[in-house]
């Protein structure tokens, strides 16, 4: 072989080494892709069978509900009967018609006690109430008059007809001046004092349309004789009183 030149034989061993080599990395290459589409194949079968299962599941369940609600359905059917009404044993009629019992005994004891209590406190009412006609009536006695108020109550037009009645038959029987007019007419102002500009029944007038309204203002609820009363009272001690004025000479 010349110097230089090509050396065939070593070139043709490189040549088949290489082909060599290329023929193992297709095999290795065809392996490999092999094994990916195996393990592709293989997934693939688990997701399906997962889906599977999924839904075998589902199934199941749905027809286990639907065993469950036509259990149920049958179970009513039979309680309730040919007519309608739920069947009931003898032992839950019988206990049944015993409770009924035991409320119905109950409803009758409260009601009698309800009854019981109302009829008490409707005599607690009218025992109060005739208590209270009998105060009233009690408190309504009017106390004997003093002869000079019963006077006045005549002479200042009172309405009270046994009061006047009753006035005209003591001044009938007295025959003399006993009343507040009487008094006061007969009465000597300062000393026979003829320059009085009043009389002692034109004083009591003003006196007692001055008082009235303070009487019923501090004793409210009192009759019109008994408010007369406290100011003929306080007229026996007033300044303005002319009886209260003499003067002794």
């Amino acid at each position: 072989m010349p110097k230089g030149g090509v050396n065939v034989k070593k070139e043709a061993g490189r040549a088949k080494k290489a082909e060599s080599e290329s023929k193992k990395q297709a095999v290795l290459d065809q392996q490999t892709e092999a094994q990916q589409a195996a393990e592709w194949a293989k997934g693939a079968n688990q997701r399906k069978q997962q889906k599977e299962s999924e839904a075998a599941q589902k199934a199941d369940e749905a027809a286990r509900k639907k065993r469950e609600k036509e259990e149920l359905l049958a179970a009513e059917a039979e309680a309730l009967g040919s007519g309608g009404k739920p069947k009931a044993s003898s032992t839950a009629k019988s206990k049944g018609k015993a409770k009924k019992n035991d409320l119905a005994f109950l409803e009758d004891a409260l009601v009698k006690a309800a009854d019981k209590n109302v009829k008490k406190k409707k005599e607690e009412a009218i025992q109060k109430k005739m208590a209270e006609e009998q105060k009233a009536r009690e408190t309504k006695v009017e106390a004997p008059l003093d002869p000079l108020m019963q006077n006045t109550e005549y002479m200042l037009g009172d309405s009270d007809t046994v009061g006047r009645q009753a006035n005209l038959a003591k001044m009938g029987d007295e025959a003399g001046a006993t009343g507040i007019d009487a008094a006061l007419d007969h009465l000597s102002i300062s000393g026979g004092n003829a320059n009085v500009p009043k009389s002692a029944k034109a004083l009591y007038n003003d006196f007692e349309a001055r008082m009235l309204p303070q009487m019923k203002e501090e004793y409210p609820g009192l009759r019109l004789t008994q408010y007369k009363e406290k100011v003929w009272a306080l007229w026996k001690k007033s300044a303005e009183n002319p009886a209260n004025q003499v003067s002794v000479s």
